[in-house]
């Protein structure tokens, strides 16, 4: 429930209308106003601030509904939403592949269809040629403290008061979703959340699909396997 309340104030955020607030922007004249010296009165200023704001709304709502889905079905730390790049996303298969920023983890997994649909719907969205798959509002590559703050913010829209609905709660949940399956064994589950088992860096890297019946069992048991 609290997930889908967060995915709520995304797509609510991602419906707004820019279009009032653009025209009004476009048009507005007034006798304060002296576009040529730059000059630009206060209501202009908070016109412009205002489609500022809904601009950055729709911003987030766009990209955080994906935030919020690949870091529930693939378990990610916010270093991993904040280093993976777009080229370790196989739109055809759902495969992830990638190595984690300094320490070289090895990260495999699968994508649901409605993770896939969020992350290409972000995607569509950019207009950027940044390697990185998500970005904050400078361009650059999230920090943990940017995107713990975005999600204070969601959570506070969505009226949710549970402190302990962070990042970390979003891999734990995903952990134990994972192993609802009974076929899924342990050493899956952590191959899925990047956590070290012995197993080599090559085997893991070559085999993504190992943690279908995982990523599956996450899909059923926060109801996404219907919602894309």
């Amino acid at each position: 429930q609290e997930l889908h309340a967060l995915l709520k104030v995304c797509d609510d955020w991602a419906a707004i209308d820019l279009s009032g607030l653009e025209r009004g922007v476009q048009t507005h004249r007034c006798e304060h106003c002296n576009p040529q010296k730059q000059q630009r009165c206060r209501a202009y200023q908070r016109l412009l601030a205002q489609l500022q704001g809904a601009r950055d709304h729709q911003f987030f709502g766009v990209q955080f509904r994906a935030i919020y889905l690949i870091a529930l079905n693939h378990m990610f730390y916010p270093v991993d939403i904040g280093s993976i790049s777009k080229a370790a996303v196989d739109f055809k298969n759902g495969h992830v592949k990638f190595r984690r920023g300094k320490t070289d983890t090895v990260r495999v997994g699968i994508l649901l269809p409605v993770t896939i649909d969020a992350i290409q719907a972000w995607l569509n969205f950019r207009h950027d040629g940044h390697d990185l798959l998500f970005l904050n509002t400078a361009g650059s590559a999230w920090s943990t403290k940017g995107l713990g703050e975005r999600l204070a913010e969601h959570r506070e829209v969505a009226g949710l008061t549970d402190e302990t609905l962070t990042f970390r709660a979003f891999r734990k949940g995903g952990y134990e979703a994972a192993l609802r399956n009974p076929h899924v064994d342990l050493y899956t589950a952590k191959i899925l959340a990047g956590h070290a088992t012995g197993i080599t860096d090559s085997y893991v890297d070559a085999n993504p699909e190992r943690c279908r019946l995982a990523v599956e069992s996450i899909g059923r048991v926060y109801s996404l396997l219907d919602r894309h």
